[in-house]
């Protein structure tokens, strides 16, 4: 096989603390860390962290973190704090404080920002 048939080993987070993981594909196994990002797939599976974010989808088994954004999330047996996604299924026996949609984080982002530009402008010295 060539390099462009083989699809490459996801990165790996196992027994430990990772500051920052990043990859196409990332898999935390009895681990954590602050930030988690991947491409196309995130899976968790007893392990926990600040910030998941996944451009693809997001599984969480017996885990969870503070922030988790994803295309599409999967909670089950995990606590979650945020958890922002277009499509998300939470299991029984999972929990999940917030949740919100992907228009709903741009909406908070363009009223932060907004307000960021407009408190700022008399202000130029």
């Amino acid at each position: 096989m060539n390099e462009h048939t083989q699809a490459p080993e996801p990165r790996r987070a196992t027994r430990g603390f990772f500051p920052i993981v990043t990859g196409n594909d990332v898999h935390i196994e009895r681990g954590g860390g602050v930030i988690f990002l991947a491409k196309r797939h995130l899976s968790v599976e007893q392990g926990g962290g600040q910030c998941f974010v996944s451009a693809g989808t997001l599984d969480v088994r017996q885990g969870g973190g503070a922030a988790l954004i994803a295309k599409e999330a999967q909670v089950s047996r995990g606590i979650v704090g945020v958890l922002i996604a277009g499509r998300a299924t939470i299991a029984p026996g999972a929990r999940v404080l917030l949740r919100g949609t992907s228009a709903v984080a741009l909406a908070a982002v363009a009223s932060f920002a907004a307000g960021w530009v407009f408190g700022h402008r008399g202000r130029s010295h």
